[in-house]
């Protein structure tokens, strides 16, 4: 699999309050790059700056994992909100990316999550995959969540077969 890219300059750009510098040079990685820096920042916490690199015009479906509560999210703004409630939920949230293909501006990918639920304690475990649609500029479009692998992976041959 390919590395993750470097985000040094990326994080550069964004603590030294250049916003759109940073923006700008993720935008610049290719899907599968993109995708698998997503995760790192996820894991690293630089949530404001994940959510700043999710276009207004984005799509994060999370309906598809059948999670109670869960639903479309729109823009950056929405998006953060859903970060900020799933990590309210589930504080030390890691993810870690198994699978990866790419097919064009198309990204699928596997992850396998673990947790523990803020109020119970309780370990969980689980595995769902992400399919991500890029436009032809680098900018994130759309993205559904599902616990079904075989039906995200349905999505996906049928998003990249037009």
């Amino acid at each position: 699999m390919e590395a993750a890219p470097d985000l040094t300059e990326v994080l550069a750009a964004w603590r030294r309050g250049d916003a759109d510098e940073a923006v700008q040079r993720f935008w610049a990685f290719a899907p599968a790059r993109q995708f698998r820096g997503g995760i790192e920042l996820y894991n690293r916490r630089e949530l404001d700056l994940f959510a700043a690199l999710i276009p207004p015009e984005c799509e994060h479906d999370m309906r598809p994992t059948g999670i109670p509560g869960m639903d479309v999210y729109r823009g950056p703004a929405e998006y953060r909100g859903f970060l900020d409630q799933w990590l309210d939920a589930f504080p030390d949230a890691m993810i870690e990316l198994e699978e990866l293909e790419t097919s064009g501006e198309t990204v699928l990918g596997v992850i396998h999550q673990t947790t523990h639920g803020r109020s119970s304690g309780l370990a969980v475990d689980f595995r769902y995959a992400a399919v991500v649609q890029y436009d032809n500029d680098g900018l994130l479009r759309h993205s559904w969540f599902d616990t079904d692998l075989e039906r995200a992976r349905a999505r996906y041959n049928e998003l990249i077969a037009g």
